[in-house]
């Protein structure tokens, strides 16, 4: 397996597992933020699962980017980024909502704890897949399992190129 497709696998697995989660309505929809029934949240405020689903798909599209745009050291040093861009995402989520019903102080002493706590846990757990993508992908190059991709970013295949290896320059594609 090319290194490349190692880590695209590793960037859709948690995906899926996101969209199955909020396919079969893995919580149940309710809100940590109290605010009473009838307030904006049920409007602006998405289940967790859903919530997890859309602020990960943002990583992974960052991270597909980075996966073609970079070569891998630049890459391995991105994932490690990745967490905290994640629950960067998760504090914007409810601070919008915060925001719309102007209850800043109330959420912040009521359920600022939790909030943090969750954040944590973000953190760790985003963290620990990290790591352990790091080293599943070092074992399985120790064992020759994973073959490296060239440091620096995928060349363009050479029907897609205009100059060719000798120099010259294709004039059939120039308009």
């Amino acid at each position: 397996m090319r290194l490349r497709t190692f880590y695209l696998c590793a960037i859709l697995a948690p995906l899926a597992v996101f969209a199955a989660v909020a396919a079969v309505g893995g919580d149940d929809g309710s809100s940590t933020l109290g605010l009473g029934p009838g307030a904006t949240v049920h409007w602006l405020y998405p289940r967790s699962a859903i919530r997890e689903l859309v602020a990960y798909a943002g990583v992974a599209l960052w991270l597909l980017w980075t996966l073609q745009r970079r070569d891998p050291a630049e890459f391995q040093r991105a994932i490690w980024r990745a967490p905290v861009l994640l629950v960067a995402i998760h504090i914007l989520f409810p601070l919008t909502v915060i925001l719309a019903n102007g209850v800043v102080r109330t959420v912040a002493a009521e359920q600022g704890g939790r909030i943090l706590l969750r954040l944590v846990v973000r953190l760790l757990v985003g963290f620990g897949y990290v790591g352990l993508v790091e080293r599943v992908r070092r074992e399985l190059l120790s064992r020759g399992s994973l073959i490296p991709t060239s440091n620096g970013p995928p060349s363009p295949s050479a029907r897609d190129s205009d100059v060719h290896a000798s120099g010259t320059t294709d004039t059939r594609s120039l308009p």
